[in-house]
């Protein structure tokens, strides 16, 4: 009775969203899509050095959360303001991109990201999971929480 109490209690402060999870209707393929191609073009615009372009996929909001081994960043200026001094230092890209639609408008990403300096070829890589909701009819990152190995890890397979 005790667990039948709980999962009613998760599913009420879920929204009864359920139905979501895993949802492989059109619009949960177009939402996967629409997340997949945001976290593309955020690693292109980090690496062609366009930090406005890259901040596109976070919400410009106070609200925003970014949290790492390192510590926690609040709200999208003081994000923007770290990110500006490394934007210009490494390439970016992403891979093992899963995607689960919670809500209409929430879904949460889970990928690799690979950071390779431009100046030294050094590597690094690490995990990150991306709370994102759409906003204004746009995907946006709303809590990143990322944890990365340190420089020069070495790669494992092709990348």
């Amino acid at each position: 009775m005790t667990r039948f109490l709980l999962l009613t209690m998760l599913l009420a402060m879920m929204g009864c969203t359920g139905r979501y999870l895993h949802d492989k209707t059109d619009e949960g393929i177009r939402t996967e899509r629409a997340l997949s191609q945001m976290m593309y073009a955020s690693a292109a615009a980090w690496t062609a050095d366009d930090l406005d372009a890259f901040m596109l996929a976070f919400h410009n909001s106070p609200d925003l959360t970014f949290a790492t081994p390192t510590g926690i960043t609040k709200g999208w200026a003081p994000l923007k303001e770290r990110y500006a001094k490394s934007i210009a230092k490494s390439d970016l890209w992403f891979t093992d991109i899963e995607t689960t639609v919670i809500t209409a408008d929430t879904a949460l990403v889970f990928a690799r990201f690979h950071n390779e300096m431009k100046a030294d070829q050094s590597y690094s890589t690490g995990l990150t999971t991306l709370l994102c909701q759409k906003i204004d009819g746009n995907w946006v990152i709303v809590h990143d929480h990322s944890s990365g190995l340190p420089a020069n890890t070495p790669r494992k397979g092709p990348q």
